[in-house]
């Protein structure tokens, strides 16, 4: 209790002489009220939790990310990897999941105590949905990956000038007519069967996947953090219903596996140009004034001057994901030491 009437009397002390850091106020100097005060005083700086304050590390908000999609270069589709047209496309996406690494462990007893062990990771397909607009871009890029992968929507209509209808499709279970039994036709059937009316469409191995990768992407003040996704594959797609009785806009379902992920090497990273564009029209240089340090000149969303950008805008290099050289990443630390056990006794 004695403690605690000193302690009180101390603080009512310094509240009363209108004291900081243990001095008086009217002894400090304008230098050190600006931040400067000497390290032996318990507050080093009287601002700083400026650090700490939102502008610097603000929380990010759902609506600032888009997807990015490009498209394998082997396949015979060249204006899919058009920056206008991605941008278009990607600019119909109203919900985006992020990739998923769910790890495989299995929690084994060694004498009284708990060890886990890791036996892989598996990763948890993502949904996209995006409008479908009156000019059917999306729904006419699923149909071209559909009849990438199969033969079954090839060749179902009829075409004669203006005039396209649907073929009818051949009942070909029963064949027409029996062999006669001549030289030609000897252990035959006369069918109608066409094995490319449906199944794979088998494609060279370059060519399987419709899509090489997607960008996930994250963005403030003309920076972005970018999730890769490598071969996606769009294992269903799923076009919103009529319904008379709703005037909300139609959507367009998409599950997406892959087979791998990670993050870009460099966090907060420049966007590119082409990428800008998908913002505004200011993409003849002008986006360049911010990155340059000029951001007072430019008449750009989100400029920010490099030579005192905060803390969220701060690009990172995340050397641990891609080592150059002697750091480069790989598996020789572990190859050393397995070889060590086909020596050992």
């Amino acid at each position: 209790m004695a403690f605690e009437n000193i302690f009180s009397q101390v603080v009512d002390g310094v509240l009363a002489s209108q004291m900081y850091n243990g001095r008086p106020k009217s002894q400090l100097s304008q230098a050190e009220i600006d931040g400067a005060v000497p390290n032996q005083y318990y507050l080093h700086d009287y601002k700083n939790a400026n650090r700490f304050k939102p502008a610097n590390t603000p929380v990010r908000q759902k609506f600032n990310g888009y997807v990015n999609f490009t498209f394998n270069s082997e396949v015979d589709v060249d204006f899919l990897n058009d920056a206008e047209f991605r941008n278009t496309l990607s600019s119909l996406v109203k919900t985006a999941q992020f990739p998923t690494a769910e790890f495989q462990t299995d929690v084994k007893n060694q004498y009284n105590r708990k060890r886990i062990t890791v036996s892989g990771v598996e990763f948890k397909p993502i949904s996209i949905t995006a409008y479908d607009t009156v000019d059917s871009m999306w729904v006419v890029l699923l149909m071209k990956m559909y009849s990438h992968l199969f033969q079954n929507p090839l060749n179902k209509y009829s075409v004669n000038g203006d005039n396209v209808s649907p073929k009818t499709l051949d009942y070909d279970v029963v064949p027409k007519s029996v062999a006669s039994g001549g030289t030609e036709s000897t252990g035959s059937f006369n069918r109608p069967f066409d094995s490319n009316r449906a199944g794979l469409n088998l494609q060279p191995g370059k060519q399987r996947n419709f899509i090489s990768h997607m960008d996930v992407v994250q963005y403030h003040g003309q920076k972005a953090t970018k999730f890769t996704l490598f071969n996606p594959m769009i294992t269903s797609f799923e076009i919103e219903a009529i319904d008379h009785a709703d005037s909300q806009p139609s959507l367009i379902t998409m599950n997406i596996d892959y087979e791998n992920f990670t993050m870009h090497p460099k966090v907060n990273d420049w966007i590119s140009e082409d990428e800008l564009k998908r913002f505004s029209d200011f993409n003849k240089g002008e986006w360049q004034l911010a990155q340059n340090g000029n951001a007072n000149a430019a008449n750009t969303p989100g400029g920010s001057n490099p030579a005192s950008v905060p803390i969220s805008m701060s690009t990172r290099g995340l050397d641990f994901l891609n080592g150059e050289g002697d750091q480069k990443i790989g598996r020789t630390d572990q190859v050393t030491f397995l070889d060590a056990f086909s020596n050992s006794e």
